[in-house]
Formats: C-alpha cells, sequence, structure tokens
C-alpha cells in the first residue's frame, strides 16, 4: 500500500467513526433528559420502597406503643391529695429492641432491595458520565486524525509518517472498546433496577 492509499484509508475509516461518533454523541452526550427519566423511575420506586419499609415498621412497633396510649388514672396520695404517674417510655426498652429485631429479620430481603437499588442507581449514572465522555474523547480524536491527515498530507504537503497512520487506529479500537464496556455496564445496572422496579410496581 502507498502512503497517499493509505492517507485516503485512513481519512476514510476515521471519517466514518467521526460521523458514528457525532450521532452516538447527539444521542448520549447530553446527559439530562436521559438521567430525568431513569432517575425519576428510580426515585419513584426507592420512595416505593420506604413506604413498605415504614408500614412495616409501623405494624412491628403497634404493639410497643398500644399500651401506652391509655390515659393514667389519678391515684391518690396519704395527704389526700393526687398525682398522675407517668409512663414510661418504650423507646429503648427490652420490648421496643425486640420490636425493631424482628422488624429487621423480617424485612430483610426489602432493605436488601433498597441498598441493592441505591448501588445500582449510583453506578448507572457513573458509567452513564463515562459513557457520554469517552464518546465525546473519540468524537474528538477522530476529529483530530482526519484533520490533521487531511490538512498536513493534503494541504500543507507535508508527509506523516507511515506509523503514525497506522497507530492512530489503535486509541480509536481502545476508546470505542471503552464506550462497549460503558453501555454493557448501564445496561446491567438499568436491568436491575427495571427488576426492582417490576417487583415493587405489582400491587
Amino acid at each position: 500500500m502507498t502512503h497517499a492509499d493509505l492517507i485516503k484509508t485512513v481519512v476514510a475509516v476515521h471519517s466514518s467513526v467521526l460521523l458514528v461518533a457525532i450521532a452516538a454523541y447527539y444521542k448520549y452526550g447530553d446527559r439530562t433528559d436521559v438521567f430525568t427519566r431513569s432517575l425519576e423511575g428510580t426515585d419513584g420506586l426507592l420512595r416505593r420502597i420506604r413506604q413498605q419499609l415504614a408500614s412495616d415498621l409501623g405494624e412491628s412497633l403497634v404493639g410497643v406503643f398500644r399500651d401506652q396510649g391509655t390515659v393514667p388514672s389519678p391515684i391518690l396520695r396519704p395527704d389526700g391529695g393526687t398525682y398522675i404517674e407517668q409512663c414510661t417510655n418504650p423507646i429503648g426498652g427490652e420490648r421496643y429492641k425486640e420490636s425493631i429485631r424482628d422488624f429487621v429479620e423480617e424485612s430483610n430481603e426489602v432493605l436488601a432491595d433498597y441498598r441493592s437499588a441505591i448501588m445500582a442507581r449510583a453506578s448507572w449514572c457513573f458509567w452513564a458520565k463515562c459513557l457520554s465522555w469517552t464518546i465525546l474523547g473519540l468524537t474528538v480524536w477522530q476529529a483530530v486524525v482526519v484533520g490533521s491527515s487531511a490538512l498536513l498530507d493534503w494541504v500543507c504537503s507535508i508527509p506523516i509518517p507511515d506509523w503514525v497512520l497506522q497507530w492512530a487506529g489503535l486509541p480509536t479500537v481502545l476508546i470505542v472498546a471503552a464506550c462497549f464496556v460503558a453501555v454493557f455496564l448501564c445496561l446491567r445496572h438499568h436491568d436491575t433496577i427495571q427488576r426492582m422496579r417490576m417487583r415493587y410496581d405489582t400491587p
């Protein structure tokens, strides 16, 4: 392959990748709408899990506080006066601790789901940011390769060494691979969130 053919091949290949990168950045680069839609659904999921946990905790503690709801009767003192005995605060008592322990044991799956949902949301946000920056890096790199090859070799008649043109494809391959890794991890965490939404959206 001659130097002219190599230049044409490099410009053609990287121009094609540049067009794809621009289209991908147009779709995934602006994270505002994507983040808003995804986080709204995840926030709704977390809200439903919290509501279920609060309801379960209330049912677990209802017996502890029900006995404290009675109005104490006045007690007659030896001197003829009366006083009202103060109710013992149930918080911190043995029955209260047992109720909390029972709640944790009975709701351990829901608590684990809540933690998993929070971690999946944080991980999805992280990899979505990585995907946006990786696509931007791919776009910039392709523009640099195409622009420098066409400008230096064709316009300015400054020959670029063949090894530089050949090795210019290596960063492209690495960045594209990084994009696929970010997409895979985004989908994986999104599937986790969707699976939990199906579980807790079911009446």
